[in-house]
């Protein structure tokens, strides 16, 4: 990432879905755990809110939100991310 993560202004939101993607960094975390972590059990059509989490995200974290390194979609599946940039 091009920037610090401890010095990120992000949200509560925002916090708990890097967290969880960190936690499985490199690996896909799908968008039913994405949104279980920050909603429990009964978030049952947040996936919409949740993609707008995400390109929050992006835009603290990557040079180019537009074209992400760090936060990749797996499409049809969640979001992965990177260990590395050149990964």
């Amino acid at each position: 990432m091009h920037r610090d993560e401890c010095t990120l202004p992000l949200t509560a939101t925002e916090r708990t879905i890097l967290q969880r993607l960190t936690d499985a960094r490199g690996h896909i975390v799908t968008y039913d755990a994405l949104c279980q972590a920050v909603w429990g059990s009964g978030y049952y059509g947040y996936e919409n809110s949740l993609n707008v989490h995400i390109r929050h995200l992006r835009e603290k974290i990557e040079a180019d939100p537009s074209k992400p390194v760090w936060l990749q979609t797996v499409r049809g599946i969640g979001y992965r991310l990177r260990k590395e940039a050149s990964q």
